[in-house]
């Protein structure tokens, strides 16, 4: 068997017996980290080319690569920094909010963590923008909104889809009962309009051609998997297991908690990406982004003091998190497969390892 693939498995069966190890959870975004010593992924050469002739359109992202070019890394390197930047944020991020991280931290592993490899620049964009989401679940003052702002805006510097994150930072309950219905309505339709904007055919056919070969189905089962997430999440959110696991919660483990307001708010504000979707479904990127919140909040809401012992609930979050995983493979059908393999059979660092061992 491929060592990656053998790796992966062990990871994934270790996950499900120890839910809650950070030990492991770092083991896991280790492994991630490996997987991304490949050069053959479809769109490794564009983005190595727009590194060494210092030409990209976001300014932070152009600016990174500058400043690591001017000290000497070539591209490889430089992506695989930045990946481990944004992997390092992901772990800080599900240590701190997700009770079983290493179950949360393999499910994303098995999901999208591949297509993140490949789209680097976005997804370190949302990495910075995750830290800035975060103050918001307990600091919803003048001075967690600036926090939120500044790394919010340092993600879009990334890429500028990250822009759409900033929505939420109007969407508190106590914010929400100052705004007038005609007044949502109204910053609902500038950011559906600004997110066509960025995701309209014209934009996209110079940028990128992720859509290619897409059909109609695949856009509305997408859209239906993308309805479905908020319903089970409104589920979630009402969900009250008979169980003394809240009340064994340290002081920490509540402090550090996913506001049950915020999550649904920011799924429910995932239905101004509609209109943008049917252009382009690189719009649904923000929705793959969301895995790691909502399956931080799925865990901790669907808990029980003996997790392996609740089949069930262990059964409806591996479906719940593999919904993410059938989000970004149709939505990069056509190309799946050719960001996939090239991290377990084209991987440099295994074939380091091999070759050290032989």
């Amino acid at each position: 068997m491929n060592p990656a693939i053998l790796v992966l498995v062990c990871l994934c069966i270790l996950a499900l017996f120890f839910q809650k190890s950070k030990i492991l959870t770092c083991i896991i975004f280790f492994f991630i980290w490996t997987l991304a010593w490949t050069r053959l992924q479809p769109d490794y050469v564009n983005y190595e080319i727009m590194y060494n002739l210092e030409i990209n359109k976001d300014l932070g992202y152009y600016g990174l690569s500058l400043l690591f070019k001017k000290i000497g890394f070539d591209y490889f390197s430089c992506r695989l920094i930045i990946l481990a930047a944004g992997w390092s944020i992901y772990l800080w991020f599900i240590i701190k909010f997700a009770r079983r991280c290493s179950l949360v931290a393999a499910l994303y592993l098995c999901t999208v963590s591949f297509y993140d490899t490949e789209q680097n620049r976005n997804f370190f964009g949302f990495a910075l923008c995750l830290i800035g989401i975060s103050a918001l679940f307990k600091d919803y003052t003048v001075k967690g909104l600036i926090k939120f702002g500044f790394w919010v805006l340092l993600g879009t510097s990334m890429h500028s889809m990250n822009f759409f994150f900033f929505v939420f930072g109007l969407l508190n309950k106590n914010v929400l009962k100052r705004v007038s219905k005609v007044q949502l309505v109204l910053i609902a339709a500038f950011f559906a309009g600004a997110l066509w904007f960025l995701f309209s055919q014209v934009i996209i056919d110079k940028i990128e051609a992720y859509d290619l070969g897409v059909s109609s189905l695949t856009k509305n089962l997408l859209i239906i998997l993308f309805i479905v997430n908020i319903i089970f999440i409104i589920f979630v959110r009402k969900f009250r297991l008979k169980s003394s696991i809240t009340k064994t919660l340290t002081i920490s483990q509540k402090k550090y908690s996913i506001s049950e307001n915020n999550i649904l708010y920011f799924n429910l504000a995932l239905f101004a990406l509609l209109p943008a979707a049917f252009y382009s479904l690189s719009a649904l990127r923000v929705y793959r982004y969301m895995e790691i919140l909502n399956l931080s909040y799925v865990t901790d809401k669907l808990a029980s003091k003996w997790p392996l012992t609740n089949i069930g609930l262990n059964f409806l979050i591996i479906l719940y998190g593999a919904s993410f995983g059938i989000v970004a493979y149709l939505m990069h059908s056509s190309s799946y497969w050719d960001v996939v393999l090239p991290e377990f059979y084209a991987n440099e660092f295994y074939a380091w390892i091999s070759a050290y061992l032989l």
